[in-house]
């Protein structure tokens, strides 16, 4: 495109503007185009610009639609679901409100585009599928679309006269301003010669005086620099001598430092693995010690309570006699299990039938069943064996002995199921170590079963 038909476009815009898919409709749009402006109007067709639609609408098809006097959409399928479309047609019912836009419904398209909204109303043109595919224009197509440009025509004349007014303005205006350069540049040159003459003979006479002081300087600065060269000789060979010197004495010092350096971090290196193996076999023997003792107070007080004859715990009797005054929490019924055990024992099995032939006489009360363990129990949980810090010993607590206390206090309960007694009238609570209530810790590991109100 010529330079003087991109200038009147951009002065007068465009007859049509076509907006099609690329999908299905270039060549139909293209034959379009071509009859117009073969007929004499200005048609602006993307696919022939310099400008590639995407999703977002280029600027150079915003300005094209802004100065077009009609829009032509090809309503094919493939512009049905368009967004550009789209934005072509909201861009030119905003910019150019009084101006037609002509739809071209390709077997019914139209009417199933997002776009159809905008130009519902308008009176459509129907074409086929057949004719979009060959790229031809219906005859009543463009014959339609040239009956709606016809007031485009008038404005034609006045177009061309304006044309031809500004070429032939532009034209007078280039010869003139043509002229003008030349003559200036003329005077210019010639301004320039003589003052570039001037300034080579004052360059000539300053570079002379210039060259006679450089070549008097240069002479004292030989003799000078000679005498400095032997000067800086003599220097530079007891610099030499004295770095040389130097560099042995710092190597020998830096050998022996690496070494001593060496023996330092060794001997350091030994001294805190002597200690901390020193502190784990303490730490060791400590927790041992405490283990033992421990056990053997434990093993003193169940001797003593075998002795005394309290190791019988509770019997058929006890039992009938805790009845009597109620099962209460402050009174409740004793199971005693070995540590780390919820295994029922034959004494126990007959102290809950007795609890069970109990409660069944007792309506509108539910049994509560507590569990504990003895606050050694814990030391049977792997993950504590593994603890190094002997003061853990009596005062962690773990999930262990919880879990086994939940397990003592299940177990009391499946049996009172099997027994008959129905399990929503059971509640059973694991406390673990918590609650320690005997000096002999052994006893300790006990299920307590009280009665209280549903």
């Amino acid at each position: 495109m010529s330079p003087i038909q991109r200038l009147k476009e951009k002065i007068f815009g465009y007859d049509i503007f076509i907006s099609y898919s690329r999908k299905d409709s270039l060549d139909y749009a293209y034959q379009l185009a071509k009859y117009f402006m073969d007929r004499g109007f200005e048609c602006y067709l993307d696919q022939l610009s310099s400008t590639t639609p995407g999703d977002k609408l280029p600027k150079g098809i915003s300005d094209a639609v802004d100065r077009s006097k009609a829009f032509v959409l090809i309503g094919s399928p493939g512009a049905e679901r368009s967004i550009p479309i789209e934005q072509e047609i909201m861009g030119f019912l905003t910019e150019n409100k009084n101006q037609p836009l002509i739809p071209i419904n390709i077997e019914g398209a139209c009417f199933q585009a997002i776009w159809f909204n905008k130009i519902q109303g308008l009176a459509l043109i129907d074409d086929t599928l057949e004719n979009l595919q060959k790229g031809q224009p219906a005859p009543d197509v463009t014959s339609r679309i040239l009956d709606a440009l016809q007031f485009t025509k008038k404005s034609q004349r006045l177009r061309r006269i304006a044309i031809g007014t500004f070429c032939a303005i532009l034209i007078i205006t280039g010869v003139l301003s043509t002229i003008a350069i030349v003559q200036a540049k003329k005077v210019v040159e010639a301004n320039i010669q003589l003052d570039t003459v001037s300034r080579e003979r004052d360059k000539a006479d300053h570079d002379r005086i210039k060259s006679e002081k450089k070549a008097r300087i240069s002479e004292l600065l030989a003799k000078n620099a000679q005498s400095e060269r032997t000067r800086e000789e003599g220097k530079k060979n007891s610099a030499i001598a004295e770095w040389q010197l130097a560099r042995t004495e710092a190597a020998a010092n830096r050998i022996a430092a690496i070494n001593a350096q060496s023996a330092r971090i060794k001997e350091e290196q030994l001294k805190v693995k002597a200690q901390k193996e020193s502190e784990i076999a303490q730490k060791k023997a400590n927790t041992n010690l405490k283990i033992a003792e421990y056990r053997a107070k434990s093993a003193n007080e169940f001797l003593k309570f075998v002795e005394d004859g309290v190791a019988s715990m509770l019997t058929r009797t006890q039992f009938f006699k805790l009845g009597l005054n109620g099962l209460t929490k402050a009174n409740p019924l004793s199971v005693y299990m070995q540590m780390d055990k919820a295994s029922l024992t034959t004494k126990s099995k007959l102290l809950l039938d007795s609890l069970t032939d109990y409660a069944k006489k007792q309506p509108g009360q539910k049994i509560v069943v507590e569990a504990h363990t003895s606050k050694f129990a814990w030391f049977l949980d792997p993950e504590d064996q593994q603890d190094d810090n002997p003061n853990s010993l009596s005062t962690r607590t773990t999930a262990y002995s919880v879990n086994v206390s939940q397990q003592m206090g299940t177990s009391v309960a499946d049996y009172l199921i099997e027994r008959g007694i129905p399990a929503q009238d059971i509640q059973v609570r694991g406390f673990g170590k918590t609650i320690n209530k005997y000096n002999l810790d052994m006893m300790n590991n006990r299920v307590e079963i009280y009665l209280s109100e549903k």
